[in-house]
């Protein structure tokens, strides 16, 4: 699945220049920034926390990453409160601690954090990322719409920076159910890179939530062409795509869609239902699955269900040869039900 990009580079925000690396002698920061290049998280941890208050800003920020790097977040936030001591003005200490907050689960803390990192550069799209994922990831998907829309203002058409708006507008309008207005947002993206076969499948989605089951078969023929032509080996995609998102009881569902299909002489899934946990665990999955046993050539798919690797059942209920989605989802609801009542 298409995840956000990185909120900040260490390559790029503490990059130092070939010629000033020879006329200047190395600082404790080149020297952190080459540990923690190395991945030498605990040599930072053990050689610079006794002198920490001695570090400038940047040092700070390397011994804050080694501790995040290391799941201490909260000695990486006193890191951070150092270095907002020494210098309040700076925009990345305030979206560093936003991301320390957020791993600690203080999500109105960093809200503020990322906030106040927008308001002292408004112009880095970074920090405009930052605050409108934070607001993504708690529900307010509206405000998040919201930062996002406003970052458009001051990106130029076509960047990179620009297309990460555009696809975090369309999943935020997807979240709020507004299927038609996320739609435009991944037809852009589409229109502008062909090959953005993630988007293809949220656009997929949005059209299976209106319905509107005609436009979403040339978007599926492409996904099966690119995974014939093997443009989708070692991606989240490469065995299925997700079609659609729906609750059955309050336990979310998601709904892929396998490119295996036809005549085989092997069992394989072709519709599979995750249902989900609160936690996002997986409870169990129903699947749809294609039998070569068959002895009518009509009813040649199965609903059942898997709950383990060694535990698993089938429904009774079949469908014929060329059956289709829309006439399975309400079946495989109906059963995900019964399931959910059983296991009361």
């Amino acid at each position: 699945m298409k995840t956000i990009v990185a909120l900040y580079s260490i390559c790029l925000l503490f990059f130092v220049s070939p010629m000033a690396q020879a006329q200047e002698k190395p600082t404790k920061e080149d020297a952190l920034k080459w540990l923690y290049n190395e991945g030498k998280f605990d040599t930072i941890i053990e050689e610079y926390t006794a002198d920490a208050q001695l570090l400038d800003v940047p040092s700070l920020y390397y011994l804050a990453f080694a501790n995040m790097e290391k799941k201490n977040f909260a000695t990486s936030l006193e890191f951070i409160d150092m270095a907002l001591k020494k210098d309040d003005t700076l925009s990345d200490s305030y979206r560093i601690k936003g991301d320390i907050l957020k791993s600690l689960q203080r999500y109105g803390e960093a809200i503020i954090a990322y906030c106040k990192a927008k308001e002292l550069d408004p112009k880095d799209f970074d920090n405009a990322f930052a605050l409108g994922q934070a607001y993504g990831q708690m529900g307010d998907y509206k405000n998040g719409i919201l930062v996002f829309k406003e970052a458009l203002a001051n990106l130029e058409p076509e960047t990179e920076s620009y297309m990460v708006s555009f696809y975090n507008l369309g999943l935020l309008e997807s979240f709020l159910g507004n299927y038609k207005a996320a739609i435009p947002y991944f037809d852009y993206l589409l229109q502008m890179n062909p090959t953005d076969y993630f988007t293809q499948s949220k656009l997929i989605q949005a059209y299976y939530q209106l319905g509107d089951y005609k436009a979403v078969e040339p978007l599926k023929k492409g996904l099966y062409k690119a995974h014939a032509d093997s443009l989708l080996n070692d991606t989240d995609m490469e065995d299925m795509f997700c079609i659609e998102q729906f609750e059955v009881k309050g336990n979310k569902v998601l709904a892929f869609e396998r490119y295996e299909d036809g005549p085989s002489t092997n069992i394989y899934n072709k519709h599979c239902f995750y249902v989900l946990k609160t936690d996002g665990d997986l409870r169990f999955r129903v699947q749809t699955e294609y039998s070569p046993f068959s002895k009518s050539d009509d009813m040649l798919y199965f609903l059942c269900v898997t709950f383990s690797e060694k535990r698993r059942a089938n429904s009774g209920i079949t469908f014929e040869k060329n059956y289709d989605y829309r006439a399975v989802k309400p079946k495989a609801i109906k059963y995900i039900k019964q399931i959910l009542k059983n296991q009361k």
